[in-house]
C-alpha cells in the first residue's frame, strides 16, 4: 500500500509540475481532491496503524524514547542526504549570489530538522514553473509531530476506556482543527492547524483500527465503506468537517482491509525492497529535472519519473535506509537494556 500511495503522489505531481494541474486528472474532477491527497491520507492512516503497533511492542518506561530513536533513523538519513545533495548542487550552479550561504544553511537545517520548511535554492529549477526542490517535504513535520504526540499522550499504549477517552479527546481536537482554513498562517514553524486536523484524523483512524481490528476492519465494515466512499462525493458536503471526517474514516477502513491481505509474490517482493519512502521523497526533484530538460507531457512525466524514482528508491533502501534502520534498532535495544 505504501508503494501505491507513493505512486499516487508521483502521478499528481506529474500534472502539477508540468503545468497541467486540474487537467486530465479524472479522479480530481470527480472528488475535488488530487490523487496525491488520497496518497498522503493513506500514508498517515498506515503510519498511525504501524507506529501504534511499534510503540505497543516496547511498553517499558523508556519505550517512547526507543520508539523515537527508531523513527529518527527511518526519516532523517535519506532526508539529510537529499538535502546535502541539493545544497551542493546549488553551490555548484550558483556559487555566490547575495545571501546564498545563509539561505543554504536555512534550507538544510530548517528542512533537515523539520521545524521551518524552505522550498527553493539559488541555481536550482529557477526557470521551472514550480521552483521548489522537493515539495514533498511538507508532510514530514506533521509525521514527526504525531510521533511525538503518540509518545507524549501514551495513546499508542493506552488500554480499554483509557484509550477511548484519549481517542475521543484527540478526535474532538482534530475536528476543531479541521475547521481552520488551509490558508491560515502556521501556528509554529510550518505547522498549520488545518493539516493537524486533517492528517491527525487520518493518523488516529489508523490507531483505532490497530486497537479494534475485528470491528473496524471487518469484511462487512470494509464493504460498507467501499460503497459509501464513491457515493459520498456525489453529495454536496464540501467544507463540512464531519462529512469529510466520515470520508477519511471510510477510506482508512478500505485501505487497512486491502493492506491486511497478502497479494502473493508482489507483497513479498515489495516487503523486502521497500522503496516507498525513497519514491515519495526523491520523485519530486527527479520530476523537476525532467521539466528542466523539456518534459511537459504529464503522462510521459508520470511513467518516466515513476520508473526513475523507483530505481533510485531501491538503491536508497538497500544502501542507506535499511542499514540505518538496523543501526537505529540496535541503539533502541541498547536504550531498553540500560533502562532495565
Amino acid at each position: 500500500m505504501r508503494w501505491i500511495f507513493a505512486l499516487f503522489v508521483v502521478y499528481s505531481h506529474a500534472f502539477a509540475l508540468t503545468g497541467h494541474s486540474g487537467h486530465g486528472d479524472l479522479i480530481a474532477k470527480y472528488t475535488g481532491h488530487a490523487v496525491s491527497d488520497f496518497g498522503v491520507v493513506g500514508f498517515f492512516v498506515l503510519s498511525g496503524f504501524l507506529n501504534a503497533g511499534s510503540l505497543q511492542r516496547t511498553p517499558t518506561p523508556v519505550g517512547g524514547v526507543s520508539f523515537l530513536v527508531r523513527r529518527a533513523f527511518r526519516i532523517f538519513p535519506l532526508l539529510w542526504v537529499m538535502l546535502a545533495v541539493a545544497v551542493l548542487a546549488s553551490w555548484v550552479l550558483a556559487p555566490s549570489p547575495p545571501g546564498a550561504l545563509n539561505g543554504r544553511m536555512s534550507y538544510f537545517f530548517g528542512n533537515g530538522f523539520l521545524y521551518l520548511p524552505h522550498w527553493s535554492l539559488p541555481g536550482l529549477f529557477e526557470n521551472n514553473p514550480n521552483k521548489a526542490f522537493c515539495g514533498s517535504l511538507w508532510t514530514l513535520p506533521y509525521e514527526a509531530f504525531f510521533y511525538t504526540l503518540l509518545v507524549a499522550t501514551g495513546l499508542g499504549q493506552a488500554k480499554g476506556c483509557d484509550w477511548l477517552n484519549k481517542a475521543t479527546l484527540a478526535a474532538m481536537i482534530g475536528l476543531l482543527c479541521f475547521t481552520a482554513s488551509p490558508a491560515a498562517p502556521p501556528v509554529f514553524g510550518g505547522i498549520q492547524l488545518y493539516y493537524i486536523g486533517y492528517l491527525g484524523i487520518s493518523f488516529l483512524c489508523g490507531i483505532a483500527i490497530r486497537k479494534f481490528p475485528a470491528h473496524l476492519a471487518s469484511r462487512k465494515m470494509a464493504v460498507a465503506c467501499a460503497v459509501f466512499l464513491p457515493l459520498s462525493y456525489m453529495i454536496p458536503g464540501e467544507g463540512i468537517a464531519a462529512w469529510s471526517l466520515l470520508q477519511v474514516f471510510a477510506f482508512a477502513v478500505v485501505v487497512m482491509k486491502l493492506g491486511s491481505r497478502t497479494w502473493g509474490a508482489p507483497s513479498v517482493w515489495m516487503g523486502r525492497h521497500d522503496a516507498s519512502y525513497g519514491i515519495y521523497l526523491l520523485s519530486f526533484p527527479i520530476q523537476q529535472v525532467l521539466v528542466a530538460l523539456g518534459q511537459t507531457h504529464p503522462y510521459q512525466m508520470f511513467f518516466t519519473s515513476a520508473l526513475l524514482s523507483t530505481g533510485v528508491g531501491l538503491v536508497s533502501w538497500h544502501f542507506l535506509e535499511k542499514p540505518m534502520l538496523g543501526i537505529g534498532k540496535k541503539l533502541s535495544r541498547s536504550v531498553e537494556t540500560l533502562s532495565n
